[in-house]
Parts: C-alpha cells; structure tokens; sequence
C-alpha cells in the first residue's frame, strides 16, 4: 500500500509538474523574443547618455553578430503568436541593432563629397544603408526602411518614433537594454520624457512666443495627427497637423509648458534640424 501512495503521489505530482511545465513553455512561447544576447551588447557598449562605443564594438562584434544571426531563426508560426506588445518592442530591438551592425560594418565610417548634406560621420554616409543593408529577420530579408515604414508605423503609436535610434545624436537616446513587451507602454512614455526634455528636440523661447521642435514631428506628422488629431485644444493654431503635435506634446512636458502650449495668445512653431551625426561615446 505505502508504494501505491508513492506511485500515486509521485503520479499526481508529475500529472501537476506536466501541467505546470506546459503552462510555462507557453507563457515562455507567448511571451515575445529573449533579448538576453542583445542587453549584453547594450550593456557593454552604450554609456548612461545612450552613446555607444562604435570602436570598441566594431573590434569584437561577435556577440552582435551572433544576437542577429538568432533573428534568422524565428518561425512565423512563433512571432504570430506574440501579444501585439512584444512585436512592437522587438522590431524597434531590431531596427536599433541593425542601425548599429550597419555602423560597425563600415567604421570608421567614409564620408562623401556627394553627401554633404549630412555630417561626416552620420549613418547616412553609408552608401544604401536605409533600403539596401539587407537581414533576415523572421524568415524574411528586411531592411531599416521596410522595418520603419513597412512594419512599425502600423503598430500605430507615433511614440515609437521615439523610442527608434539610427545611430544618431537627433533620435532619443539609446537605452543601455531591451525594449520588453511586458513594460513597452512605459518604456514609451519615458524614451517619449528623455526626448521632450532636451532642448536640441523642443524648447519654448517665451520672448519671443515661438516653440521649437524636433524636425522629426515634421517628417511624421500625419502618424501623429492619426492618434492626437481629435481635440477642441489649441483652436488658435491654424494648421491640424500642428494641433495633433501640441495635443501629444503637453501630456510629456513640465507644468510650466504645458500652461503656456494651452493657452490662446498667439505663437509660432519651428522646427529644429535633425541631427544626424553618430550618436558615438567620445574618445572610445
């Protein structure tokens, strides 16, 4: 009898272990990409200020290399069965390595006669390096323009242009690890508060009644009109693009600002060039 209680007990518990393990193969499975290869990258790279040591990288780019190569291997099966978060949060870990293995591939990186409307040593000096520098990413070549354009910009949060780096001082700064599905909506807000509270990306001169932004609320405005268009605020701003930027604008700025955006006198917005040059940890 004792071994019958064994067996029973030992099959109850195996019956409850199985059952336990499939539970969290699934949550596992259901859970979005392990990022772990990657943090190391990050972490051992990047600085607090989000600039990276393209030089130190670029020597022993093993460890990226081998984060991106693991990228080749997700089934579609796999990736469909995500939570919408955590293909959000993969493709912006993905667009932001890839900007970095295509600035390690060419470092240090040649300038252009041809180019010189961008800085000597931006990302944008590499011949074809939005639409041409090919991976394999989920069993499909993408490129930075197909992951952007083709995939990001239709999860439908214009604060995903914030969270992007394409190895540029002009994009928020790159964070030391991964964007996660399971904290991506607070991830957003704070790269969207890093962003907002640097006067190279908004600023307010008081004097002279004028608001600067980031050339790159310009450039996508319309995602930002999509999701922050539908506001009876800032009736005194005649363009709706412009309403729909303020609208997201105010919720991610200090008190003070926000008090001067909602008010009616009138002001004008600018916007600030975009830099471009790498966004490189100096004397590394």
């Amino acid at each position: 009898m004792l071994r019958k209680k064994n067996f029973r007990k030992i099959g109850i518990l195996g019956i409850c272990l199985f059952f336990s393990l499939v539970g969290f193969i699934s949550l596992a499975y259901a859970s979005g990409y392990d990022f772990r290869a990657y943090s190391v990258v990050l972490t051992k790279y990047v600085d607090q200020e989000g600039l990276v040591n393209y030089n130190g990288m670029s020597a022993n780019s093993t460890e990226l290399n081998v984060f991106l190569i693991g990228l080749e291997n997700i089934s579609r099966k796999e990736y469909e069965n995500w939570a919408i978060e955590d293909k959000a949060a993969f493709w912006v870990n993905v667009y932001n390595a890839i900007s970095i293995k295509a600035v390690c591939d060419n470092y240090p990186i040649n300038s252009s006669i041809f180019k010189f409307n961008y800085p000597s040593n931006s990302i944008r000096q590499i011949d074809g390096v939005m639409d041409e520098f090919e991976l394999t990413v989920v069993n499909e070549k993408v490129t930075l323009d197909s992951i952007y354009n083709g995939i990001l910009r239709k999860f439908g949060d214009p604060r995903i242009h914030l969270a992007i780096n394409a190895a540029s001082i002009g994009h928020a700064p790159l964070p030391q690890r991964p964007f996660s599905g399971n904290k991506f909506p607070e991830e957003l807000t704070r790269q969207t508060l890093k962003f907002l509270s640097d006067e190279t990306k908004f600023k307010i001169d008081r004097e002279k009644n004028v608001i600067y932004l980031s050339e790159l609320f310009k450039e996508f405005r319309e995602d930002f009109l999509k999701s922050y268009g539908q506001t009876d605020q800032f009736s005194h701003v005649e363009e709706e693009q412009e309403r729909a930027l303020l609208n997201f604008i105010k919720d991610y700025v200090s008190e003070e600002d926000k008090i001067f955006l909602l008010t009616d006198q009138e002001y004008e917005i600018d916007y600030l060039d975009f830099d471009w040059s790498l966004n490189e940890k100096p004397g590394e």
